[in-house]
């Protein structure tokens, strides 16, 4: 009796959460590019996240040409998901190209940056406003609407950085 209860109580939590496999497939339909590919997302979906069922299917937009957003407004949740872009390191048939001088910031102070911060298993995007302008490996200032307080990016590229250590 106690395993019924138990495999019940499963199901009953299963179907409060978001399919993770069937919205990284809507993400690559989307895209029009498999994970990894060009264009795709850069890593699969952790399979981990428990994201509440959105009662409407989650919108999915590609506004930005490195960074993909799917939500669910209706269950208060948004994830932002890195694409790949540009030359890859194992793509030794083409070299990459920097169109802009080294001396030329990339980032300027108030454009809005997608700044990752990324660890063993998981990648995270979150939206920032730059304090100040930049060039492509520079440490500078950026910021959050809802933290105030400044913290540390590296530039990455146009309108990207990563959380600096």
């Amino acid at each position: 009796m106690p395993a019924i209860l138990t495999i019940l109580l499963m199901l009953t939590q299963a179907g409060r959460h978001e399919d993770i496999p069937a919205l990284e497939t809507r993400i690559i339909a989307t895209l029009g590019a498999d994970v990894g590919a060009p264009g795709g997302p850069d890593r699969p979906l952790d399979r981990r996240l428990r994201l509440q069922r959105c009662s409407s299917p989650a919108t999915i937009s590609t506004a930005r040409v490195e960074v993909a957003e799917i939500a669910c407004p209706s269950a208060g949740w948004r994830l932002f998901i890195a694409r790949v872009t540009g030359v890859r390191a194992n793509d030794l048939s083409l070299s990459p190209v920097s169109l802009t001088p080294p001396s030329m910031p990339i980032v300027r102070r108030g454009d809005s940056i997608a700044v990752r911060i990324s660890g063993t298993g998981f990648a995270v995007t979150m939206w920032a406003e730059a304090d100040q302008d930049g060039v492509i490996g520079q440490r500078i200032r950026a910021r959050t609407t809802t933290r105030r307080a400044p913290f540390m990016v590296i530039v990455t590229g146009e309108g990207t950085a990563r959380l600096s250590e």
